[in-house]
């Protein structure tokens, strides 16, 4: 085992990187004895190698920075109490198991907001099946008296829902997956007043009956960048106020949204894209009741598409809207903002029992959805409208495929007007948080490609090229095109097919990988 060296270091910022510490401590190296020895001295921070090793209950009230693959252990029926935040390396490998080792208990005190990793308590038995709901358990455990912010860097399960409430928080990058086994509800909001809190920042999330439930939360706000193979997204229950909920992706999943709440008071729901299930009801959005009381609530996708797996069918029980309350949903607001198609023929708009509904949808050409079924009662109340029409130039839809640093857009063939004349400008619009948030940096490359098409190819550009940006309110994006053919271009060269743009769309916030 390695020699414990406690080196002290002064006037050194309180999350020094571990080099510096080590410099420091060539320089002024000062070592003690004991870990009280070194809490008890006149030092900026405790620089820990080797294997820290507390044999009874302290309290350290300065911040420990833990060298590489250093850990500590805590012996049986001791309490090592950190009123300071600690910095590890974030490194964990199996071999060498977590940073808090032994039978006893680490805790943090004080009025700081503490931020933690689960494989700082990941035990290396734990490693092969990979599941985190153990070091989770800890990690909570050790947050219990004050506030936390989980921290969560790396791909991993869970066996059994995380619980989460007003002090403990949660913020990821958007790479790293989180997935259920042998659980059916994954990240559990237990009711209380989050509006303190920043924003919880989820990675992708899969395998789970119900990947979300938020129960009586107010001031929530979360985010995840996909929510894929579950049968329900994100579900609200109890009284529910002040909440944004914004899922970037629903993918193959049978409910977006589901509502089982007893009223819903300034709830806004969003989602960038749904690909629904194939198989079962299916629903953007599904209220399981209806609330008592619905005060600016709404349900808002940018797009929609329909298309299956490959071999599977499409969805004859799929609704944009369902209820399956036997009396009305009031008041209750729901948009598919640029497009939505490529549905069964006997998919609905809404089904069931509601009152003074405000929906739009823009839908895309030859989509054979009906507005209701027969037995259905929709009251769409004075101003309220379903709008069943192509799109149009003013405000078109696109058609994203992501990727790590960059979204390539492609066009629906209807932007293009009978004859678009060379110079002629068109407007379209995108709405998503990244690109406009604060912060936000926008960048568009261009390459016209080929100025011909050529019959079947769905990748060529007849010389089509932006000309402007412009952020507008309300997350949206102004992006104008010109034609610089030289020469008209006609929508009947691409009816029924994608108007590619040989160009990416680079986004991204400060300090954010995307």
């Amino acid at each position: 085992m390695a020699a414990l060296v406690l080196t002290l270091c002064c006037a050194v910022p309180l999350l020094a990187s571990i080099a510096m510490a080590a410099s420091c401590g060539v320089n002024d190296p000062k070592n003690y004895k004991s870990l009280a020895d070194a809490n008890a001295g006149s030092s900026t921070f405790i620089y820990v190698t080797g294997d820290l090793n507390v044999a009874s209950s302290i309290t350290v009230s300065k911040p420990l920075v833990i060298g590489y693959n250093s850990k500590i252990v805590i012996a049986a029926g001791a309490v090592l109490t950190l009123s300071a935040q600690p910095a590890h390396h974030r490194r964990w490998t199996a071999a060498y198991s977590s940073l808090f080792q032994g039978d006893g208990t680490v805790k943090f005190s004080g009025r700081a907001n503490f931020l933690v990793m689960p494989e700082w308590w990941m035990r290396k038995e734990e490693a092969t099946p990979g599941d985190f709901s153990p070091a989770f358990d800890r990690l909570k455990l050790a947050c219990r008296d004050v506030s936390c912010t989980i921290i969560w860097t790396q791909p991993g399960k869970i066996s059994k829902p995380l619980t989460l409430n007003p002090r403990l928080s949660f913020y990821s990058s958007n790479t790293p997956g989180l997935n259920g086994v042998g659980t059916n509800l994954g990240i559990d909001f237990q009711a209380g007043n989050y509006t303190a809190n920043k924003p919880f920042m989820f990675p992708p999330l899969g395998s789970y009956s119900t990947a979300i439930r938020a129960t009586s939360t107010i001031g929530l706000r979360l985010s995840s960048p996909s929510i894929g193979g579950c049968t329900n997204s994100v579900l609200v229950a109890g009284d529910v106020k002040n909440t944004a909920i914004d899922v970037a992706l629903h993918g193959f999943v049978n409910n977006a949204f589901v509502s089982d709440a007893n009223s819903l008071a300034n709830v806004n729901l969003y989602s960038g894209f749904y690909t629904n299930s194939a198989q079962g009801d299916s629903a953007a959005m599904l209220f399981r009741r209806a609330p008592t009381s619905v005060s600016g609530a709404t349900a808002t996708f940018t797009a929609f598409d329909g298309v299956p797996r490959p071999g599977e069918p499409f969805n004859p029980n799929l609704a944009f809207l369902r209820s399956t309350a036997t009396t009305p949903v009031d008041k209750f607001g729901f948009t598919i903002q640029a497009w939505a198609g490529n549905v069964h023929q006997d998919a609905k708009y809404a089904t069931g029992v509601f009152n003074n509904l405000k929906m739009y949808a823009k839908m895309a050409a030859l989509m054979g959805a009906s507005v209701a079924g027969a037995n259905d009662t929709i009251n769409m109340g004075g101003s309220a409208s379903i709008w069943s029409t192509q799109l149009f130039a003013s405000q078109a839809a696109i058609s994203e495929t992501n990727d790590r640093n960059f979204q390539t857009v492609k066009l629906p063939y209807e932007i293009i007007p009978g004859e678009w004349v060379a110079g002629r400008d068109i407007d379209f619009f995108l709405r998503h948080k990244v690109l406009t948030g604060s912060g936000a940096t926008q960048k568009i490359l261009m390459s016209p490609g080929p100025t011909e098409n050529g019959a079947g190819q769905d990748w060529l550009n007849p010389g089509i090229v932006v000309k402007r940006l412009e952020v507008l309110a309300g997350q949206v994006l102004k992006v104008t095109l010109t034609n610089a053919a030289g020469k008209s271009i006609f929508q009947s060269q691409f009816a029924g097919r994608f108007v590619p743009l040989d160009w990416r769309l680079y986004v991204g916030l400060p300090g954010v990988g995307l």
